[in-house]
């Protein structure tokens, strides 16, 4: 299935005034919430959708 999504880049994080349509508003993987970056806050949702 990786070949299917080959031409398509990484979303990045542009923040909540981006014009973007195809960017994160508000989810920062790298910034820190007690304690831990939101990716691994939300690590368990990578395992829902695989």
């Amino acid at each position: 299935m990786a070949a299917y999504f080959d031409g398509i880049e990484k979303i990045q994080f542009e923040g909540a005034d981006s014009n973007n349509p195809l960017s994160f508003k508000f989810y920062d993987a790298n910034k820190i919430l007690h304690g831990k970056t939101m990716a691994e806050h939300l690590r368990f949702c990578r395992l829902l959708l695989a």
